[in-house]
């Protein structure tokens, strides 16, 4: 018996040929053949062909979707393997997961404990800062200076050069002679505004008219003798707000806000506008004169500069100084109206800028001016010889201001101008409207004679010389400044 495939011989228990490892039928002799009919799978599920009869396999289908009886066939005759059965699945022991877990559980405890014995062992110690440790080294911050604040300036000089100390000139109020000035190498002293000597009776340079009371819109304020302030009327925005003020030296009133002047040179305001920057106001130094109408403020410091804030009522933009004002340094007052702002030089010379309605702002042809004031429309000018000057709107009886003579302080914020003679005696000329010039019985006023003047656009108001106030003009609004009536120790300035 021959191999059907490589010819060579084999034995009779064989099963495979030992050259070419043909399987060998299992009966018949034959690698799938015998002695009895043959048959032909044709199954082409599997695409193999085997003969086989009774003592053979039939062909199989090896591989195909759904096998055969037989095995053996064209198949193994290609040298192709029946498939071996697959092992069965080993079950897994339970122990493995556990003792993963267990390891897993006892790392996380080993931590715990040892985190728990360092706390124990070197306990943190807590100050009074938050929660940090008493004993570690914090940084030290320095407090930020205000923006307005100029940082020192500490130079190094050579150990050969001496520099003498600066010292800063003091602010002078009144007709206070001003200390002694000294000045290192290196630094200029501010131009000193010269010294006026006025006629008998006039104001000074230095005299910024009644600087201890001012009228706004439906309410007053007013300065005490100790440098606290009061104010009555309406509070709608806050602008009576001033009870805690101390140490003011003057004070102004806008529209809905109070300013005050402190004697070191800063400003407070109380009130609102939404023209007005709070935070620029209340920044300015060594001020030493302020001035309010409706949303514009003015005001002068201590070297002759002006500082303006708020916005023009006619173009609502904000002010801008010019140059030809804003280069000079000899400004001795300033006051400020609703659309402009009036300025007085060392010179006694004016200026104006803002609006020019009603040629308001046409003062450079004014001499000898030793007192300004600007009013709701116009500009107001009083020279060293007691004569008004004006210019500005005359629809409402204005120009009567112009030409007064033997006036000694005259004021206004609307068009009406109410004043003092050097008489001591009180006037108004100008809009007469709901009573706001009767100031005649004020001048008849038995143990008191009026000191200072005051008006707005509806109200007028006057000083007298025991530090009371009396008030007229619209009924709407002086029925809000009823406590006015009960104010004492008023002062003119201070």
């Amino acid at each position: 018996m021959n191999c059907q495939k490589c010819g060579r011989p084999l034995g009779k228990n064989d099963r495979f040929c030992m050259n070419c490892g043909t399987p060998v039928g299992p009966s018949g002799g034959g690698n799938g053949l015998n002695n009895g009919p043959s048959q032909k799978n044709t199954n082409r599920d599997g695409g193999g062909y085997g003969y086989g009869a009774q003592g053979g396999y039939p062909g199989g289908n090896y591989g195909g979707p759904q096998p055969q009886p037989g095995y053996y066939g064209a198949n193994y005759a290609n040298n192709i393997q029946p498939p071996l059965a697959p092992p069965a699945p080993q079950k897994k022991s339970a122990s493995g997961g556990y003792k993963t877990l267990v390891i897993v559980l006892s790392a996380v405890l080993l931590l715990i404990v040892a985190a728990v014995a360092v706390l124990l062992i070197n306990p943190p110690k807590f100050g009074d800062e938050g929660g940090r440790a008493a004993n570690a080294t914090q940084p030290v911050y320095s407090t930020p200076a205000p923006y307005y604040t100029q940082p020192p300036f500490n130079p190094t000089y050579p150990p050969d050069v001496t520099v003498e100390p600066e010292t800063v000139p003091p602010t002078a109020f009144g007709n206070e002679t001003p200390a002694p000035e000294t000045a290192g190498p290196e630094t200029q002293p501010p131009t000193p505004i010269p010294t006026y000597t006025p006629a008998p009776g006039m104001l000074t340079q230095y005299d910024f008219g009644c600087t201890g009371l001012d009228i706004g819109h439906e309410f007053m304020i007013g300065l005490r003798a100790n440098g606290t302030v009061v104010a009555d009327g309406d509070n709608s925005w806050g602008q009576c707000d001033v009870g805690s003020w101390r140490d003011i030296v003057a004070v102004a009133a806008g529209y809905t806000y109070s300013l005050g002047l402190r004697s070191d040179g800063t400003v407070v305001m109380a009130g609102r506008d939404d023209c007005i920057d709070r935070n620029v106001v209340q920044g300015w130094r060594n001020i030493i004169q302020i001035s309010a109408q409706d949303s514009t403020i003015a005001a002068l410091d201590s070297y002759g500069q002006i500082h303006v804030e708020g916005v023009n009522k006619k173009t609502e933009e904000r002010y801008t100084i010019p140059y030809s004002i804003s280069s000079r340094s000899d400004v001795i007052s300033v006051s400020a109206g609703r659309t402009h702002v009036l300025v007085l030089f060392a010179d006694h010379t004016c200026a104006a800028f803002g609006s020019d309605e009603y040629n308001m702002c046409d003062v450079g042809s004014w001499r000898d001016v030793v007192s300004i004031c600007a009013c709701q429309s116009g500009s107001v000018g009083l020279t060293s010889n007691g004569t008004v000057l004006y210019i500005g709107a005359s629809g409402h009886n204005q120009m009567e201001c112009s030409g007064l003579t033997n006036i000694s302080s005259i004021a206004s914020k609307g068009w009406h101008f109410v004043f003092i003679r050097t008489d001591g005696t009180v006037g108004a000329v100008g809009y007469r409207d709901d009573d706001r010039c009767n100031v005649d019985a004020w001048n008849y006023v038995t143990g008191k004679h009026p000191v200072a003047v005051v008006g707005s656009l509806w109200n007028t108001a006057v000083l007298f010389s025991d530090g009371t106030v009396a008030v007229t003009g619209h009924s709407s609004v002086t029925q809000k400044l009823t406590n006015v009536n009960h104010w004492s120790g008023i002062v003119r300035s201070r």
